[in-house]
């Protein structure tokens, strides 16, 4: 599967604990799905039919950083495609092949 980068929309969980004492009539505000709603952008690197997995960045190999997963149940937009079709994503050539790409040494170098 090619990465390609995406925006998916997400309700998530909420901590309604501060690490003090709240006031119950502050909890209705915190029920509000708008106070939980996210949009997350980045390269779907998998998925299944629970959940799917965006990485925040990833270079011309196999090598992922800010990987998190979503599941599926708490999705309510998306995932949607960001690359207009007909374009290549980054790193890719046409036909498929790979940019070479070179990791910098211990001074910066590549």
């Amino acid at each position: 599967m090619t990465p390609q980068p995406v925006i998916v929309g997400w309700i998530d969980s909420t901590l309604l604990d501060s690490g003090g004492w709240v006031d119950a009539d502050d909890i209705p505000g915190w029920l509000d799905p708008q106070a939980m709603r996210h949009e997350s952008v980045g390269y779907l690197v998998g998925e299944t039919d629970q959940a799917i997995a965006l990485a925040g960045s990833r270079n011309t190999g196999d090598r992922l950083a800010g990987v998190m997963t979503i599941p599926k149940a708490a999705i309510v937009d998306g995932p949607t495609r960001l690359v207009a079709e007909g374009l290549e994503p980054p790193f890719e050539e046409p036909g498929g092949g790979k940019r070479p790409h070179k990791q910098p040494d211990a001074e910066g170098v590549p």
